[in-house]
């Protein structure tokens, strides 16, 4: 997306339609310049990049951190069917007494892509931690398994260590 960046006092500001090269001037300082084409993060580079950051724990609380607002119960529910070839491979590892990597390799990838979902959702409601996480499966008839996965979205801020609160204080 286009930007208007001058040269003079570094002011910049995205500007929602390429102008053709027509020449602007600074709202700060005056100045003329042209806008450039820059790399603004698009929302969905914005959104996944936040979400890759979001905390997600099996616990009600975060170590160091105090929980500020509470955003809401979220979940994220996945079925996938087992597949013919799936199944074919497990009987034969079963038989062998193995364990079916090919049932496990379907609950992993959707298990991953459970909590990159939540995930998601957490940075767009703006959440920075996803606290209480519970992870459930079921089994359908049909060969379909079910993943469901739960938890509250929060914002957290860091707390200060208590040695830093008593540095801090000693210097007041």
């Amino acid at each position: 997306m286009p930007q208007f960046v001058c040269p003079e006092c570094s002011f910049t500001e995205t500007i929602a339609d390429a102008l053709g090269g027509e020449t602007l001037t600074c709202p700060d300082c005056g100045h003329l310049s042209k806008p450039v084409e820059t790399n603004v993060p698009s929302d969905t580079e914005f959104l996944e990049r936040h979400a890759s950051k979001v905390i997600v724990t099996t616990t009600n609380h975060i170590e160091g951190c105090l929980v500020t607002e509470y955003l809401g119960i979220e979940s994220v529910e996945f079925v996938i069917g087992t597949g013919i070839f799936s199944e074919f491979t497990t009987q034969i590892e079963d038989f062998f007494g193995a364990r079916s990597s090919a049932f496990e390799g379907k609950l992993q990838a959707a298990k991953n892509q459970a909590f990159k979902t939540l995930r998601l959702i957490a940075a767009q409601k703006g959440a920075n931690a996803v606290i209480g996480i519970d992870l459930d499966y079921a089994e359908f008839s049909g060969n379909r398994i079910a993943l469901m996965l739960n938890g509250t979205l929060v914002k957290v801020v860091r707390q200060a260590s208590q040695a830093e609160s008593v540095e801090i204080l000693g210097k007041g």
